[in-house]
């Protein structure tokens, strides 16, 4: 008798057993069945916040009084110091006073190092400005007449180098003032959509 009832609560306990793990492998295959469907993977997760917290790449393009000016890349936690270092240092005509170095830069921006005794238009000297003024979306900067400009004054408009300001120079000279910015596609090198970016910064006076 005791036999029986021992291989009674043995057989009922074995197969509890059994079907609380069919539960759960069950319960497995209709989460990782979730994931599938949706497209979605539980172990990527994390990567995304890792991700998000990554420091911005931008770019800035230094001109002036520095050894190696060109477009540098850099992160949204650097500063104009770090900057310059990547471009070499300054030259030793540089004003350094006109320069707010712990200032924060912004992508796209044009950063103009000045000479000492050097006159800028007023939107680069704000930039190289030791008071770290910046121009804002409400106060757009002036822009630049390429029928008056000098060389170093239209080598400040984004996308002109010395040769194209001494090509607009010599267009000047041989065939009178600008009449309308999209002469400027008479120059080489410059073309349609060259000249639509270039109205934001430019103006025929």
């Amino acid at each position: 008798m005791i036999v029986l009832i021992f291989c009674i609560a043995s057989g009922f306990l074995l197969s509890n057993l059994l079907f609380y793990r069919e539960t759960e492998e069950t319960a497995a295959k209709e989460i990782l069945s979730s994931f599938s469907s949706s497209g979605e993977d539980p172990s990527a997760e994390g990567n995304d916040v890792e991700e998000d917290a990554r420091p911005k790449v931008m770019y800035t393009d230094i001109k002036g009084s520095v050894k190696e000016p060109g477009i540098y890349s850099f992160s949204s936690e650097e500063r104009v110091y770090d900057v310059l270092k990547r471009a070499g240092g300054l030259l030793e005509e540089a004003d350094s006073d006109r320069i707010n170095f712990s200032a924060k830069i912004e992508d796209q921006q044009v950063l103009y190092i000045p000479a000492v005794g050097e006159e800028l238009p007023e939107h680069l000297d704000q930039l190289a400005s030791s008071e770290g003024k910046q121009p804002t979306a409400d106060s757009e900067p002036p822009k630049i007449n390429i029928n008056t400009a000098t060389p170093s004054e239209l080598q400040q408009i984004p996308g002109i180098g010395s040769v194209k300001a001494q090509e607009i120079i010599r267009f000047r000279e041989e065939n009178g003032s600008f009449q309308k910015v999209e002469d400027l596609q008479e120059i080489s090198g410059i073309g349609e959509k060259t000249v639509e970016k270039l109205k934001n910064f430019v103006t025929i006076k």
